[in-house]
């Protein structure tokens, strides 16, 4: 006979304590792996372009929107504009997006308090998950958005249309992409509602279109330039594919708790008939098939960490009839995040440090790995680095002394950060440039996913220096003449109005390739 007269919540107890041990070695490995990527270097180059008031922008002198992540940057303006400190303000934000979904996952959105740890310990074990918790990149945020928008929809039934199409329209804001990740839901719940789903949803779009029109006005466009640089790079779409489905073997094979995460968080609640869940599947599935599309990433988990946090929020809500079978299952998702290539749990000071780096694997690499040596937290709180002692970094700091008023890079983060907000950078991957954004790479151009490289046309660098238009080719003279009304001249004229409109909708001939020019 069981003499415990409240037996649920006897079976309770030792999952309560597993979570709260889960959530403080969470806290530790995230302060142990926080960092920065060398990507969020463009970001706080624009932030601080604002902030020294010269507009938001790469470059002081064109109207350049190389980010992906507009509600990020502009949460990265706000709380830099109030430290006046970039890197410490950008890892806290991170860490508090990180404890705002957590918090969300746990108290919110899971059933009980075995599904909240088996939640928790598959995003321990998961080292995309982890990684991409801090980096200066948009991740974190999505993470917390990510988490709002299950709560709602998962545990209130995704009954409040408005709220989940805010929420909605604040994720394509932090990135444009991960949207795919709950948009079968907010189609369904729109469904579910007929005709009178057409106010809620025109009103929660309200500050994504906000956005849009922002950026067409004062960017000139309504996509970020990043985007036109990779999606239009010209590269075979077989070999993205191909790419994308390497990228996938990468994240799973490096990272097995990740994979496992991203089957079994899916077809395990499905098939038990969790509410909401083949919405939630559906959106997971749509969003590897894009990055898959798109060649994936040369970041390793980068773009597998939302959808890990989606299927874990998945698993919080199994039936919990018995809860220490769930706990014991958490417990073996840990011991299974050590094969992994570098299990979470055992992240240290000296992560990356003297590490040979990373070739072949179709240029898909360890990211914190490279830049945690000189912008890991913990590394800089020891005084045993900074970032400021990154190569590109000093390459930067020596060059923001040399006279030339433009400079050409590869990678432009660090490099273009400490070049300071006074010189113009060009990045040969037209990340941050329109011009070169717009140009196919050339036949036959090994490139690296994320990195298309382009060749400068003959003239442009003149132009750049001298600012009158030197181009060669007249093509490309007269696409750089109207990339520069739209970059570079008075915001409401009607010269530039044209020029936005012919740019935007095709009525002026584009490049079709970038070959001897």
């Amino acid at each position: 006979m069981n003499s415990d007269p409240h037996p649920a919540a006897s079976n309770e107890r030792i999952p309560r304590v597993v979570l709260i041990l889960l959530l403080l070695a969470f806290a530790w490995v995230f302060f142990a792996s926080a960092w920065l990527a060398d990507d969020a270097w463009i970001t706080l180059r624009t932030v601080d372009q604002f902030l020294a008031g010269n507009g938001l922008r790469f470059n002081a002198s064109e109207r350049v929107q190389a980010f992906t992540h507009p509600l990020w940057a502009l949460l990265l303006v706000a709380a830099g504009g109030v430290t006046g400190e970039f890197y410490v303000t950008t890892l806290v934000l991170s860490g508090l997006c990180t404890a705002g979904a957590l918090a969300l996952l746990v108290l919110t959105i899971a059933r009980s308090a075995a599904g909240a740890v088996l939640g928790v310990a598959v995003l321990l074990g998961s080292k995309a998950f982890v990684d991409y918790s801090s980096s200066g990149l948009e991740n974190p945020l999505v993470h917390l958005l990510l988490a709002g928008f299950l709560a709602l929809w998962l545990a209130q039934d995704g009954r409040r249309l408005l709220a989940l199409t805010l929420v909605a329209g604040a994720i394509a804001t932090a990135r444009p992409d991960a949207v795919l990740l709950v948009a079968p839901a907010l189609a369904i719940a729109a469904i579910r509602r007929g005709r009178d789903a057409l106010r809620p949803l025109a009103v929660g779009l309200v500050p994504l279109a906000a956005w849009t029109l922002f950026s067409l006005a004062y960017y000139g466009f309504p996509f970020p330039n990043t985007a036109y640089a990779k999606l239009g790079s010209g590269a075979p779409a077989a070999s993205l594919v191909s790419q994308g489905l390497a990228y996938l073997w990468d994240g799973v094979t490096r990272d097995p708790v990740t994979g496992l995460a991203l089957v079994f968080g899916c077809a395990v609640p499905a098939a038990l008939g969790v509410r909401g869940a083949g919405a939630v599947v559906a959106g997971v599935s749509l969003s590897l098939a894009y990055v898959v599309w798109i060649g994936g990433d040369f970041m390793t988990g980068r773009f597998l960490a939302a959808p890990v946090f989606c299927t874990a929020a998945l698993l919080t809500r199994l039936p919990a009839e018995h809860p220490r079978t769930l706990t014991a299952v958490a417990v073996a998702v840990l011991g299974i995040s050590f094969f992994g290539s570098q299990p979470p749990l055992t992240t240290g000071r000296d992560y990356g440090v003297g590490w040979p780096a990373e070739t072949g694997n179709r240029g898909i690499v360890d990211e914190r790995a490279g830049y945690y040596p000189f912008t890991g937290w913990w590394r800089v709180l020891s005084v045993e680095t900074n970032p400021e002692q990154h190569p590109w970094a000093r390459q930067g700091t020596t060059d923001r002394e040399h006279p030339t008023p433009v400079k050409v890079a590869g990678p432009v983060g660090l490099y273009g950060f400490y070049l300071g907000p006074d010189k113009h950078l060009v990045d040969a991957f037209g990340l941050v440039d329109p011009l070169l954004a717009r140009l196919p790479i050339e036949p036959d151009t090994e490139w690296r996913i994320g990195h298309f490289p382009r060749r400068l046309p003959h003239g442009y660098y003149e132009t750049l220096v001298t600012g009158r238009n030197q181009i060669a080719d007249p093509e490309l003279a007269a696409l750089w003449a109207d990339l520069a009304l739209v970059t570079r001249g008075p915001l409401f004229s009607q010269a530039r109005w044209g020029a936005i409109v012919r740019r935007n909708l095709g009525l002026a001939p584009q490049p079709v390739d970038n070959t001897l020019r």
